[in-house]
């Protein structure tokens, strides 16, 4: 398992649901396999983080400005299991889905 976890100088990016009030937004999800380009190209500009969504893992999600990449904290069951980095969100998809699922 990586040790890399989210900076502590980073913030949750929120949005407001009708349903919920306030959450953490998502950058990306396997329910439809897509990310949110306009929230992953925030995370490039802001030192904030997104959720992403699978069915049996919830993942966070930044990108590291010096390292140049983004990186999902995977947790399972409320547990830090895994960090995982790619260069684009595309890619990072695929590092998570790949051990931890494509649902």
């Amino acid at each position: 398992m990586s040790k890399a976890t989210i900076p502590k100088s980073y913030k949750r990016m929120t949005k407001v649901s009708q349903l919920f009030g306030v959450v953490t937004a998502t950058a990306m999800t396997n329910y439809n396999g897509i990310h949110d380009e306009k929230i992953c190209d925030s995370l490039k500009k802001e030192k904030m983080f997104a959720q992403y969504s699978g069915q049996d893992f919830c993942g966070l999600v930044w990108f590291d400005k010096r390292k140049k990449k983004y990186f999902c904290e995977v947790h399972c069951y409320h547990s830090h299991v895994d960090t995982k980095e790619a260069d684009t969100p595309e890619e990072l998809m695929e590092e998570v889905s790949e051990k931890y699922g494509y649902e």
